[in-house]
């Protein structure tokens, strides 16, 4: 299994991309990171990754999950209006494959139009993204996390490891 971590270039949150990187690789999945551009990223408490891929020119082809992390650098750089990396999650989406998003990451599913008559898991107190996933036709849930189909929201990145083990048990790894 190889799945696509989506990180801001700057100010993703740190402790989701630690979490969810740590989970998978003990479960040996392999994990690219996937940025936005060509140089190192750094998260809002420092950490710094390298992408192992652009999501403007990936091959969805090559993965069988993708998920996005959240932080205030998604709102910064408005990357959930980034067409190609729509594309990209449509692409995965289309083919059954899981497509996850932590906190406002979900905004990324919501504009790649996958929330539609679909539970969605976000904070109450995010009064642009519960618009925006009404405006989509998504159903606001009162759950931490949903798991509709293949696509997959979580409110609260402190539970980034039990996320994870939900993607990994739907792709049947553990």
């Amino acid at each position: 299994m190889n799945v696509a971590l989506v990180i801001a270039p700057a100010d993703f949150r740190d402790e989701t991309v630690a979490k969810a990187k740590g989970m998978f690789e003990r479960w040996n999945v392999r994990c690219s990171i996937m940025g936005f551009v060509d140089r190192e990223c750094k998260g809002s408490h420092g950490a710094v990754y390298m992408p192992n891929a652009n999501i403007n020119n990936a091959d969805p082809g090559n993965f069988d999950a993708v998920l996005i992390a959240d932080g205030t650098g998604i709102e910064r750089y408005r990357l959930y209006e980034v067409m190609p990396a729509l594309d990209f999650i449509r692409n995965i989406a289309g083919r059954n494959k899981i497509v996850a998003g932590v906190g406002n990451a979900v905004k990324f599913l919501a504009k790649a139009n996958l929330v539609s008559e679909r539970k969605v898991a976000v904070p109450k107190d995010a009064s642009e993204l519960v618009y925006m996933i009404k405006l989509y036709r998504g159903i606001i849930s009162d759950s931490d996390m949903e798991c509709d189909t293949d696509i997959m929201s979580l409110k609260d990145y402190r539970k980034t490891e039990e996320f994870v083990g939900r993607m990994l048990d739907r792709a049947g790894v553990r």
